[in-house]
């Protein structure tokens, strides 16, 4: 397409500039169009693989009206591994203009800053408490989903421009923040990420067998081997429906769990997570209860055994009267609506069907085997 005023470029928050690659692409311009990628976004690559572009650029796009939107994420994975394959680097680092940055944090938004300021002619140096950079991409997302070898190759054209990487080095506290500007940094950039997880507020949740969903990726990814000593013939229970949850339900079911059940309290299309993602997790056979809301555990000896959990139903924002899916077709049906108890809460056990492929066990509530994931 050849939009005048491309709505795809107004809905991409990284600037990326879909409508202009994507037009220099329809003109053959392949190496133009990855040096308007790369130099809008020196992650466009990452973000070519992992951002919700159904719910951003996509949906803006002009072609949704006609017939399908343009795949913006797949052309944009696609002309940074050109630019590499050909050997084509369109970053370059700026004249020095003397002046030294502190970077704290080797995320996203980290390596995007050191990227904006090496090419503006800084010196910076990246600090981060782990030993290789790139964050929770690098170090939570499943490699079905981000092989580290893709991630590893973008952040080295970063590096290229004259970065410094010191991993290893925790900086915590204001007096941390202080010794880096008496030690020479004109100016710090905090870019800590956001590792902490959001856990229900109830009883149990510190028990033996509980995991926050990054921690529990994380773990995936740094000792495969040994969480699949753990989880292999359990059954594990995920709460949550955005992209955590749906990578923890998807590792926990390729770690050889017995059973994965996925608890989330409103309906299946009002899950946060994208639709590829949410279907990607029927196929794999994983138990989806929907309008279920978890609100405790039941613990034995230290260790959880099973939730209590409670049905729910769901209203308008205005607290009014209930409702199936939020009503208004599928843009509606996206829309949070509140979720409230219907009963009692009970330890929960059930036998879903038609949620994947795998038959239900019908004691995974109880079973000491059991192993919550809270997401």
């Amino acid at each position: 397409l050849l939009c005048h005023d491309a709505p795809c470029s107004g809905d991409c928050p990284a600037t990326t500039d879909p409508g202009t690659f994507i037009r220099q692409l329809r003109m053959r311009n392949i190496k133009g169009a990855a040096a308007t990628v790369m130099r809008n976004n020196a992650l466009g690559g990452l973000c070519g693989a992992l951002c919700p572009t159904c719910d951003m650029c996509q949906r803006a796009c002009t072609a949704t009206g006609i017939g399908r939107p343009i795949d913006i994420g797949g052309l944009q994975r696609f002309l940074v591994e050109y630019a590499w394959s050909t050997g084509f680097a369109p970053l370059r680092a700026g004249e020095s203009n003397g002046i030294s940055v502190a970077v704290v944090g080797a995320g996203p938004s980290g390596l995007s800053c050191a990227a904006e300021l090496a090419q503006r002619g800084f010196a910076v140096t990246v600090f981060d408490r782990l030993e290789e950079p790139g964050g929770v991409p690098a170090h939570v997302i499943p490699a079905q989903r981000l092989s580290r070898e893709f991630m590893r190759r973008e952040i080295q054209e970063i590096l290229g421009l004259g970065v410094t990487f010191e991993g290893g080095r925790s900086i915590d506290t204001p007096d941390d923040v202080r010794t880096l500007l008496e030690g020479g940094f004109a100016a710090v950039y905090l870019a800590t990420g956001a590792w902490s997880p959001t856990r229900l507020a109830v009883d149990g949740r510190d028990a033996d067998g509980m995991w926050d969903g990054i921690g529990f990726l994380a773990r995936a990814k740094a000792d495969h081997n040994g969480l699949q000593s753990e989880v292999s013939g359990k059954v594990v229970a995920v709460i949550g429906g955005g992209d955590t949850a749906m990578d923890v339900a998807l590792v926990a079911s390729r770690l050889g769990a017995k059973d994965v059940y996925l608890l989330y309290r409103r309906s299946f299309p009002q899950m946060p997570a994208n639709a590829e993602e949410r279907h990607r997790l029927l196929d794999e056979g994983v138990h989806v209860l929907i309008l279920t809301q978890p609100v405790g555990y039941r613990v034995e000896d230290g260790k959880v055994a099973g939730i209590r959990a409670c049905r729910t139903q769901l209203t308008d924002r205005a607290g009014g009267g209930g409702g199936g899916g939020g009503g208004g077709g599928p843009g509606a049906a996206r829309r949070p609506s509140k979720a409230r108890c219907t009963t009692s809460p009970r330890t929960w056990w059930s036998r879903p069907s038609g949620c994947g492929r795998r038959r239900a066990s019908a004691s995974w509530a109880w079973s000491s085997s059991t192993r919550g994931t809270a997401s």
